[in-house]
């Protein structure tokens, strides 16, 4: 059997470009679950470039899976990006989140934490065994998805819009999103 997931790519969307951050440039669990996620999604590598401008350091890595070509860059200050089609920058950012562990916190988080950043609604669960998820409001699919890359945000290193609200404010406020879909 092999361990490689066939993704099969939705119709309507699927093929625009997105680019989205998975987390730090310098982050070995990061590019460890990137790398198990390539090897899931079966990828084969297509090219590989380093460069250093100024203070800049760019490494770009681009990688085909089923026919389509997905971007990996690792740049200073930026952080570590993956730039393709919808679907296969999903699918891996999926496939990403699921090999990371857990964050342990260096303060138990003792009860969940749920916020509303911008019109998002996300949360921090703390795990049995101590660490900690996190989960955000997919606009897609309308569930809430496991993205570690919230982290920050989540817990309120961030000068974006949050409000830390009851879990009783976060219920309705995915009731009312899931309701307009």
């Amino acid at each position: 059997m092999s361990d490689v997931t066939t993704t099969d790519a939705p119709a309507s969307g699927a093929d625009a470009p997105l680019t989205v951050i998975l987390g730090d440039e310098h982050d070995a669990a990061l590019r460890s679950a990137v790398s198990q996620a390539l090897k899931r999604l079966g990828a084969t590598e297509e090219a590989r470039r380093w460069g250093v401008g100024g203070s800049q350091e760019l490494e770009v890595f681009e990688v085909k899976v089923q026919g389509a070509r997905l971007s990996l860059e690792a740049e200073t200050f930026v952080g570590l990006s993956a730039s393709g089609p919808t679907w296969l920058v999903q699918r891996l950012q999926a496939f990403v989140n699921d090999a990371l562990p857990p964050v342990p916190s260096a303060a138990p988080l003792a009860s969940p934490r749920y916020v509303i950043v911008g019109l998002r609604p996300a949360c921090a669960l703390p795990t049995p065994d101590g660490g900690l998820d996190v989960l955000v409001y997919d606009w897609d699919s309308g569930e809430l998805v496991r993205d570690m890359s919230w982290l920050s945000i989540v817990l309120g290193h961030t000068d974006k819009d949050l409000d830390v609200v009851s879990e009783g404010e976060f219920e309705d406020r995915l009731a009312r999103l899931r309701a307009a879909k």
